[in-house]
């Protein structure tokens, strides 16, 4: 039978000169490339009509309303990148137990000498590193119908903001990935909130449509978005940095404590091996 996944983890042996920690986050990152192109070999039609709608939903945040400089379209595609890469991330992280339950390796992941929290790692890393390269396919493909030269110029007036909001936002959905995989833990199908959740935040994260054009309820609720406040920061500079950093800081916490609250329920149960 032909082989179609690869574990989590794959037991690679770096040069020595790696600290075991590094060469341990290194095997999990290379084992999620090996899993990854698999899927990609295996599954490359639905791969491809997944990108087509992305690109569809990159259309149109480009022409959600008229671009007049540069650096609205930066915005644009500033936003629509941390999305596609948060999206990625928060999908991979809540269905990333369920996934190897399904496939009967859970348990094999768990008997390596990597620990649980390396793996994590190691996943955020591989993921957010693989959805970069579609991101710069979307940004090649914006400059070309808006024009580099407009989209440098943007990304030259707002470099710092883009580089420091964006890493902060990841933060932010980093913890909301996580704390979606210790729901998944006892919930087991999670896969219908986390795609209610993703496509709010495309559509009402303020690069999408305009913030102006929200009802109050929609500001109340990207009070708490990571995404939310790194347009906002990219739009009106430091003023929001703190802000920011307090609601990715504030999910990564609420986050990691849920994961550690329903991994003790599961490992207690017997249900970390269980997709039902």
């Amino acid at each position: 039978m032909k082989l179609i996944f690869w574990p989590l983890f794959v037991p690679t042996y770096p040069s020595k000169e790696v600290n075991p920690l590094s060469r341990q986050i290194l095997n999990v990152v290379w084992a999620s490339f090996l899993k990854k192109r698999a899927e990609y070999r295996r599954y490359w039609f639905d791969f491809t009509v997944g990108l087509i709608i992305k690109f569809v939903f990159f259309l149109g945040t480009l022409y959600a309303s008229p671009i007049q400089t540069g650096k609205e379209a930066t915005v644009k595609l500033f936003g629509f990148s941390l999305w596609y890469l948060s999206a990625h991330l928060i999908s991979k992280l809540g269905n990333t137990v369920i996934e190897e339950a399904y496939l009967g390796t859970a348990e094999q992941v768990l008997s390596t000498k990597t620990a649980p929290w390396k793996i994590l790692i190691g996943v955020v890393i591989a993921e957010i590193t693989l959805s970069s390269m579609w991101v710069t396919l979307f940004f090649i493909c914006a400059a070309l119908m808006i024009g580099f030269s407009e989209i440098l110029s943007g990304i030259a007036s707002m470099i710092t903001e883009i580089v420091v909001f964006g890493g902060v936002s990841l933060i932010g959905m980093t913890g909301i990935g996580v704390f979606i995989l210790g729901l998944s833990l006892r919930l087991k199908q999670v896969g219908a909130v986390t795609e209610v959740l993703l496509y709010y935040l495309l559509i009402f994260s303020g690069f999408f449509l305009s913030s102006n054009a929200l009802p109050t309820a929609f500001h109340i609720l990207n009070c708490f978005s990571p995404l939310s406040w790194a347009v906002q920061g990219v739009n009106e500079g430091w003023p929001v940095f703190f802000p920011a950093l307090g609601i990715s800081l504030f999910w990564l916490a609420m986050g990691s404590f849920v994961l550690k609250q329903q991994w003790h329920w599961a490992k207690k149960n017997g249900k970390i091996g269980s997709y039902v």
